[in-house]
């Protein structure tokens, strides 16, 4: 499913969700933002390029305007892809919980729990990926990932095992917002390397909010990431 409003002329808005979410994550966020600028929320499949050309696709829906992408967790890895290799098409950047590469011990355990991951039923993979997401958002999160089995997250956490952009963030030229849950203590660290590699960047914690932090504080998420783009 790929959603798009459209309202007045303001730079078009696309959020990415994460692998423990769907697109119907981002419905507060698309509320409040979009009553004054068209948004697209792309449902993105658990692979980095598969994903990036599922950006591309809504990003082309708005002809030739740049537009303002907004990405979590997975989401934020495919925005950077996206933005790093398509300079010209993204006005501001928006990552939360995102990063350019994990240290050697996190890449060890992410194999660990790739292996892990790997015989999981789709039941069982969406229970284990919800737990995370707020009680109101956590049945409609695991209707929208019920099709994502254990080898498909597997791969996409071997993926995000091997993931470098550290030269990729070093090119960015546009202004960057990284954003993390102040709870979220393991992605607060990563956030911090990337913020120190993005020329143009700004380090946010958005205060009582965990992984989700859109959904665990949708208000302070959202008004953070309206200052930002209307800066």
């Amino acid at each position: 499913m790929h959603t798009v409003s459209r309202t007045a002329e303001r730079t078009p808005l696309v959020f990415l969700h994460g692998l423990g979410t769907g697109p119907s994550a981002w419905e507060p966020q698309r509320a409040a933002l979009g009553c004054d600028r068209p948004t697209a929320a792309p449902r993105l499949p658990p692979d980095l390029r598969g994903a990036v050309a599922r950006v591309v696709s809504a990003v082309d829906r708005f002809a030739d305007e740049p537009v303002d992408l907004c990405g979590l967790s997975f989401g934020a890895i495919v925005a950077l892809l996206y933005a790093s290799e398509n300079p010209g098409r993204v006005r501001r950047l928006v990552v939360a919980a995102g990063l350019a590469r994990l240290p050697p011990a996190l890449r060890a355990l992410q194999v660990v729990l790739a292996g892990a991951f790997r015989p999981l039923s789709s039941r069982s993979v969406a229970r284990r990926l919800t737990e995370g997401v707020p009680e109101p958002h956590r049945a409609v999160a695991r209707e929208e990932i019920r099709g994502l089995n254990g080898r498909a997250m597997a791969h996409a956490m071997r993926e995000a095992g091997r993931i470098d952009l550290r030269e990729a963030a070093r090119s960015l030229s546009l202004p960057v917002l990284v954003l993390c849950g102040e709870r979220d203590r393991l992605n607060m660290r990563l956030s911090r390397a990337l913020a120190g590699l993005l020329p143009h960047a700004e380090l946010r914690a958005v205060p009582a909010a965990g992984h989700v932090a859109n959904l665990d504080n949708e208000d302070a998420f959202t008004r953070l990431v309206h200052n930002f783009l209307d800066r």
